[in-house]
């Protein structure tokens, strides 16, 4: 049974139109050169059909030398469309960021559809140092607006996905 009233959506549903309508967030790694600290960017995603967020990386940018040495993260997403910071949704997405093989079973589905969701990548497709990589969720923190928040698990966001 729902907890929710019949014309309301649940968090879960909530948190995973906020995230389909965005497709930048801020990732955070832990630093490899300041041992300890978080280190937070900018970039891109796009979503698999479970909700989980898939990334386009150089090689060499420093959230990819984090990930290298510890894959946890965490992304932030948050709308930006509302005349308060605090009263706008926000979600966190906590999991292990891992590469994606070109080989893996719907890989192909995976680059389309990160493209169609940042077609300036299409530019960078082609270069050896860049690779695809998923974050697997393992919390979901979602804020929808002052005093309103809570956990997702994995599970509930995935089904919401769909």
């Amino acid at each position: 049974m729902s907890s929710n009233p019949p014309n309301e959506k649940s968090l879960a549903q909530q948190a995973i139109e906020l995230l389909k309508q965005n497709n930048v967030g801020t990732l955070s790694t832990h630093s490899v050169k300041h041992d300890g600290f978080p280190f937070a960017s900018l970039t891109n995603y796009s979503i698999n059909s479970d909700g989980q967020p898939i990334f386009f990386f150089s090689s060499m940018a420093t959230h990819s030398k984090n990930i290298r040495a510890n894959s946890k993260a965490a992304l932030l997403v948050s709308e930006s469309n509302t005349s308060s910071d605090m009263a706008s949704g926000r979600l966190t997405l906590m999991g292990s960021v891992t590469p994606i093989s070109p080989d893996a079973h719907g890989f192909n589905e995976v680059r389309e559809a990160y493209l169609r969701s940042n077609p300036d990548a299409a530019q960078w497709i082609s270069f050896g140092d860049f690779q695809f990589y998923r974050l697997t969720l393992i919390d979901i923190y979602f804020v929808a607006g002052f005093g309103v928040m809570g956990w997702v698990s994995p599970e509930d966001f995935a089904a919401a996905a769909k």
